[in-house]
């Protein structure tokens, strides 16, 4: 991860900008739920108590490895010497939790509170010894050369405090009342509020908080140049020029999708004896400057800040399956100049009914930056957690952003190609699916049960994004195994939609996966050199629209005449055998239609709408039969499958201009 991480330095230091210097010794508190309770030490000695901090300074910890946390100190024991009474509550908060969440209310949790207020003594000594030996484990970077004087000045009004807790006393006894400060006092006196929450105290300054971006940045300077400058000069082997060498473990940075407790830039662990084969392990293996490691740390962290969510990173499903659950990866995307969401162009950040716009303002983006700059590239990189303590960097490609916008437009007019679906309406918008859309859509199986679908291995997301940016044969080559994996998994529920939307029976939650499927299918076949071409449809597609009209018919059929709903039809029935072996579909289906097509035929519409539909869909089948004369393959292979499915799920199947399973037919929101 550590070359993957300096080429994101080198593409971020094309921009002239100032990257924040970052100290992975500086961390955010963590996942864990936690009430927090912020103390406030005025200079006088006086203490005030404050529920929550402010959003716009959030929480921050120093760390030594996992563990130690300080400002914020998280108490394991509970501060309330009294075990019996902390015993005695505990069992009751349980026994409450059992009742359930219809009895267990906030006002419920509420009282318990205050009754537990109202009897603890809060001597907390176990805190205020807490504190100093949490301190201690990071006085040298605290006490760092021109870090910020706020932190030293935290430590002495703590220490007054520690001589002297009356005033956190006086305070606590003041917070009783506080609604707002209840859970986090009880959560600290029991180890536990009546919702089993933990709880943190952070303390602070009240004139100037030490949680402030400001002081945070200072520290993370002081921090990261701490030990720095001592090892010896030697010439790096990713910068290719001289500087002092790395020494000591790798920084740990947190990384969204990957490690929320951080994951090293390059680890070789020593105890794996695999990892002796070139004779070095660990930080030997690799002669690095600290410049360059610092320059990589700097980079990553800035690329994954929160607040570019979408423009230089996001998630991105990663074709594994961990726990039955899809595993995803962290994209990282930069290109000089290109303030648009980048990253969601490629990734799966947005739904699918927005990706279209988000790719549409990269494009525009890119084709300025092209334009201006013919040679720009555009920075592509996967990480991956392929363990507790290592990350790796499983897909790294740095294309020219002339090549990306053609791969974009490419990608984009593939699937405007997709037909409007059965279940769709007049003025429906075509569904544009991501990269990661496609990825998602080709790990997930449907053969078991076409109303559920089950995570599955496919496709990585490299495999998806190389097959974005490739072209001619390449691309072909690429799109080949991947229309087989979907027709084998996403067939049954294109199938299973088709016939449920025309029986009015389609559930909501089923259109879009649904759609997805029929996107990704256009896309797939337009890489093949099969696009879908309205005007002269191939003879497979035909054959689907001849068996969703036959569907039509037969629904028709038993509607009037049964007063009853079949729970097949029968082109659906005729599917499968029509992918094997398309003249034996069509003779089977001629025996089993001409009840329904005498009735069509016979039935008078009165203003009934069985009939009329009926009368529809003759007329459409007539008008479908020449297009079929003479072409009917004896086989059909993967593409060809793709054809008949999506014409079977395709509008041109249905007879009525109603869109089926619209609220105009009655449809069942079946969950």
């Amino acid at each position: 991860m550590l070359a993957e991480a300096w080429k994101i330095s080198q593409s971020l230091a094309e921009v002239g900008g100032d990257i924040p210097r970052r100290a992975t010794d500086v961390m955010k508190p963590g996942l864990a739920k936690r009430q927090t309770l912020r103390v406030l030490i005025h200079d006088d000695g006086q203490v005030s108590l404050l529920p929550v901090t402010d959003p716009a300074t959030p929480l921050w910890v120093l760390r030594k490895g996992n563990f130690f946390f300080w400002p914020v100190v998280r108490p394991n024991d509970p501060c309330w010497n009294d075990g019996h009474a902390v015993e005695r509550n505990l069992a009751r908060f349980a026994h409450e939790r059992k009742g359930g969440s219809d009895k267990h209310t906030p006002e419920v949790a509420l009282r318990m509170h205050r009754d537990v207020l109202a009897e603890c003594l809060f001597d907390w000594p176990g805190l205020l010894d807490l504190e100093p030996r949490v301190r201690a484990e990071h006085w040298a970077k605290i006490a760092t050369p021109n870090g910020p004087p706020e932190l030293l000045t935290l430590c002495d009004r703590l220490d007054r405090l520690r001589a002297d807790p009356a005033p956190l006393r006086l305070a606590v006894e003041r917070a009783r009342e506080n609604e707002d400060l209840a859970a986090a006092l009880v959560a600290l006196a029991l180890g536990q509020s009546a919702q089993g929450d933990k709880a943190q105290v952070a303390f602070d300054l009240p004139e100037a908080t030490v949680y402030s971006p400001v002081v945070r940045q200072a520290l993370e300077t002081a921090v990261a140049a701490v030990g720095r400058g001592t090892g010896a000069s030697r010439v790096c082997s990713l910068a290719g020029r001289e500087d002092h060498s790395w020494h000591g473990p790798f920084p740990t940075p947190e990384l969204p999708c990957v490690s929320r407790k951080g994951v090293p830039l390059f680890s070789m662990f020593r105890e794996v004896e695999a990892n002796t084969r070139y004779g070095r392990t660990g930080t030997d293996l690799l002669t690095v400057g600290e410049g360059t490691v610092q320059a990589a740390l700097d980079a990553l962290l800035y690329a994954v800040e929160p607040e570019r969510l979408g423009r230089t990173w996001t998630s991105m499903p990663s074709g594994k399956v961990s726990l039955g659950k899809e595993a995803n990866d962290l994209l990282i995307a930069h290109a000089v100049d290109v303030e648009a969401p980048l990253a969601h162009g490629f990734g799966s950040g947005e739904p699918d009914e927005a990706y279209e716009d988000a790719l549409g303002s990269v494009l525009e983006a890119l084709s300025g930056v092209s334009t201006a700059r013919p040679r720009a590239t555009v920075l592509l990189v996967l990480l991956r957690q392929i363990s507790d303590g290592q990350a790796q960097a499983v897909y790294c490609r740095q294309p020219r952003a002339r090549e990306v916008l053609d791969a974009g437009t490419r990608w984009s007019n593939a699937q405007r190609t997709v037909p409007r679906l059965c279940f769709q309406g007049p003025t429906a918008k075509r569904l544009v699916i991501s990269p990661g859309s496609l990825v998602a859509c080709l790990c997930r199986d449907w053969t078991s049960d076409a109303a559920r679908d089950t995570p599955v291995p496919g496709p990585s997301a490299g495999e998806v994004l190389d097959l974005m940016l490739a072209s001619g044969p390449e691309r072909a080559l690429r799109a080949d195994p991947m229309l087989a994996l979907l027709v084998a998994r996403c067939g049954s529920l294109m199938r299973s939609a088709a016939v449920r939307a025309r029986t009015c029976k389609l559930p909501k939650r089923l259109q879009p996966e649904a759609a997805r499927a029929a996107a990704a299918t256009a896309l797939l076949l337009d890489a093949l050199g099969h696009p879908m071409d309205q005007d002269s449809p191939s003879p497979a597609y035909c054959l689907g629209l001849l068996l969703g009209l036959v569907d039509t018919l037969h629904l028709t059929y038993c509607r009037h005449e049964r007063q009853s709903v079949p729970p097949t039809l029968g082109g659906n029935q005729l599917i499968g055998i029509a992918c094997d072996d398309p003249p034996r579909a069509l003779a089977e289906l001629l025996e089993r239609s001409r009840p329904w097509q005498s009735w069509a035929n016979t039935c008078e519409p009165r203003g009934e709408k069985d009939p009329l539909i009926a009368k529809k869909t003759l007329s459409r089948l007539g008008r479908l039969a020449p297009k079929l004369a003479g072409r009917v393959p004896a086989r059909l292979d993967d593409q060809a499958r793709a054809e008949l499915l999506l014409g079977y799920l395709s509008h041109d199947s249905c007879a009525d201009d109603t869109p089926a399973g619209h609220p105009d037919q009655g449809t069942e929101d079946a969950n």
